[in-house]
């Protein structure tokens, strides 16, 4: 049974980071994704001042996240 915060969560996700959640098919691996994505929303948004949901998280090829479009560039890792 999924909670209600992981369903609203998930919404405030990237379009990728929402396909990437749902590929994750073991409850718990799905349910500590949207939570560590959050929690970097959550991180970044009291840095950069905006709404988790308006971060613009992107994804290099080799997945490692990152911040386009700003300046100074941030940089961080998510390790789970």
């Amino acid at each position: 049974m999924e909670s209600a915060d992981i369903r609203n969560w998930r919404e405030l996700l990237s379009p990728t980071e929402r396909a990437r959640a749902r590929s994750l098919h073991h409850p718990r691996v799905h349910h500590q994704f949207i939570v560590s994505r959050m929690a970097l929303r959550q991180i970044l948004s009291a840095v950069l001042k905006l709404k988790p949901a308006h971060i613009p998280v992107a994804f290099t090829a080799q997945g490692k996240p990152y911040l386009p479009g700003l300046n100074p560039p941030y940089r961080f890792n998510i390790s789970h």
